[in-house]
């Protein structure tokens, strides 16, 4: 009886395994089922994903693009004011430049009949220093001459 308990317990064991080894070869089988699922599921969304960031790099390379075209146009703007703005301060300077010229060339005819007119007034002093003498000897002469030369300032 003993030996009856020993197979039926090995009997047992065997039909067992043998149950639990079908099952599991149906379980891996369905696990690598899945397991293909899955992993056509990720390569699904590993494309879409690619997808989004082509479509992102060239959104982004159109808008750096539009970016380095702004700027460009910025610069040429920049470049037209900086150059307006040196046609100005050539023409200020310019500007000064011709009335410093035009002054001292109205102020030479000026200062030349200024030059003339000293001259003149030298000469002018020096013969009236010349008849203040003639008026003195003339007084010297004639009294009634010095009156005269006396009452009019001229002695």
């Amino acid at each position: 009886m003993k030996n009856i308990k020993i197979i039926t317990l090995l009997l047992f064991c065997f039909v067992i395994t043998s149950l639990s080894a079908q099952n599991n070869s149906e379980i891996l089988l369905k696990l690598d089922g899945m397991q293909k699922q899955v992993d056509m599921r990720f390569d699904l969304m590993q494309k879409q994903t690619d997808i989004r960031f082509d479509g992102m790099q060239k959104q982004f390379d159109a808008m750096q693009k539009q970016l380095d075209v702004r700027f460009e146009a910025a610069d040429k703007k920049n470049d037209m004011l900086f150059y307006v703005m040196i046609t100005i301060l050539v023409g200020i300077f310019g500007l000064i430049g011709f009335v410093v010229w035009d002054r001292q060339a109205s102020l030479k005819p000026i200062e030349k009949g200024n030059k003339e007119l000293a001259d003149e007034l030298l000469k002018v002093k020096e013969i009236s220093k010349k008849y203040e003498g003639i008026f003195k000897r003339m007084g010297e002469v004639e009294p009634r001459f010095a009156e005269i030369f006396r009452n009019a300032g001229i002695l």
